[in-house]
Order: C-alpha cells, then sequence, then structure tokens
C-alpha cells in the first residue's frame, strides 16, 4: 500500500511539471508570437520619401526622354530632323543611362509648371569651354543654370534682371551635382552637395508653363556640348538636408 501511494504522488508531480512547462512554453510563445507582429507592423509602415514630396518631374534618361512621375510631358529633340537621341555612360558606370548632348542638337521639355517656391537639381559634366552658355533654361521665367568657363552659374530669370550665383571658379570636367532653389526671396546654388551662396532678388510668380531648354543654341549657331542626367524639377524649395541627400543617392 505504501508503495502504490509513492507511485501515485511520483505520477502526480510528473503531470504537475509537464503542465507548468507547457504554460510556461505557450506564455514564451505568446509574448514573441506579438513580438513577430509588431515587428512585421513596422516593417510594413508606408514611409514617404523625402525627396518624392512635391516633385513634379524626374527625368532619368534611361535610352528615353520620359518624365517617370508622368506629371511633365516627353522631351523631344531639337532639330527635328535629327535621326535619334544619344545616351552616354552616367556617373555610376551604366552605358545608355544619361543624356549625350554632342553639339548638334538639344532637348526641349514642354509645359513645366512655374511657381514662387521652386528647385531644379540634375547632374551635369561639360566636355568644352563656354564663357556662358546656358545648360538647363526656360523660355520664360523661372530658375536656369548655365556654365561660365569652368564654373557653374544658378540664376533666375524673372525679366531683365537676372540674379546670379557662380560656383567655385574651377571645376573639373567630371560628373557634378548642381541645386539652384528659390523660396520668393533668395536664389541659392548648391554643387556637389556644397552650398555655394545666394543672391536676394523677391519675387512672386504668377501660375505659367514654360519649356526649359537642355543645351540651348548661341545666336552663332553654337549648342552646347555635354552629358546631363536625373533632372529632377521641384515645386517647393529643397534645404541644404534634402541636397546633400540627393547628391549621395
Amino acid at each position: 500500500m505504501k508503495k502504490q501511494i509513492l507511485i501515485l504522488a511520483a505520477v502526480f508531480a510528473t503531470v504537475a511539471f509537464f503542465s507548468c512547462s507547457k504554460e510556461k512554453m505557450n506564455t514564451q510563445g505568446e509574448g514573441k508570437s506579438e513580438e513577430l507582429t509588431a515587428t512585421t507592423v513596422t516593417t510594413n509602415r508606408t514611409v514617404t520619401d523625402p525627396l518624392t514630396i512635391n516633385l513634379e518631374g524626374f527625368f532619368k534618361f534611361n535610352k528615353d526622354l520620359k518624365d517617370i512621375t508622368g506629371k511633365l510631358k516627353d522631351g523631344s529633340q531639337y532639330p527635328l530632323t535629327r535621326t535619334g537621341v544619344i545616351y552616354t555612360t552616367d556617373r555610376f558606370g551604366i552605358a545608355n543611362a544619361a543624356l549625350k548632348l554632342d553639339g548638334s542638337y538639344w532637348v526641349n521639355i514642354p509645359d513645366v509648371p512655374q511657381q514662387t517656391n521652386t528647385s531644379i537639381s540634375v547632374w551635369i559634366k561639360r566636355t568644352g569651354i563656354y564663357p556662358d552658355f546656358e545648360i538647363v533654361s526656360p523660355n520664360g521665367k523661372g530658375p536656369r543654370i548655365d556654365q561660365n568657363n569652368y564654373a557653374f552659374r544658378g540664376l533666375m530669370q524673372t525679366g531683365w534682371s537676372t540674379p546670379d550665383v557662380y560656383s567655385s571658379s574651377f571645376m573639373s570636367q567630371g560628373w557634378h551635382h548642381v541645386v539652384v532653389t528659390f523660396d520668393g526671396n533668395d536664389l541659392k546654388l548648391y554643387v556637389d552637395g556644397i552650398y555655394q551662396g545666394s543672391k536676394n532678388n523677391p519675387f512672386t510668380f504668377s501660375k505659367e508653363l514654360v519649356y526649359y531648354a537642355l543645351g540651348g543654341i548661341l545666336l552663332d549657331g553654337t549648342i552646347w556640348k555635354g552629358c546631363i542626367d536625373d533632372l529632377r524639377f521641384y515645386s517647393r524649395t529643397l534645404n541644404s538636408k534634402d541636397v546633400l541627400a540627393l547628391y549621395n543617392q
């Protein structure tokens, strides 16, 4: 009898042990499940890329002249008699991923909306030396980027007066990231993520559409030679953090 009692006690102890262990495992599993769920929610949360905010046009020039945002019309080559657009290696070494202007044609981008708060971001690689040549320029009012010998120049076309800012006097012949911003008061120029300077020019834009010429033409018929890539139009004033983020992309 005493032996049977001892056996029953051992059985009850074993059952109790496994019951407690199972309950502990379930509790741990529930906690782990909740942790994974929370992680999943965090992972799937929609995060907006700040560089896409108020992005009105983005031309990557990957074998075409299309705006990947779908907001602007496609670009077109001039003169129209030309057989086709030339593409070249971009700053990452990827073939046919940047626009090449060889001095025989330029590209127009139609119906770009203008507003008081505006910015242009673009990668540029010059080929020749020009005393003063428009690289990215509107046919009316708006921000503009020029080449001035070995320097870049940012302008805000507001009429006859075109306040400008120059980059450092010498820029190498490789790829450079150039940004012009305007906030209704100040024009600012950045090159390779570095602030170059500003010019005060209070001006309020009335809403209008202009076309932009990439590599315009001089009165003597000369067309700019060089390469252009990742051209962006913004309807907001980019700050220094935005500019640096674009440069590091």
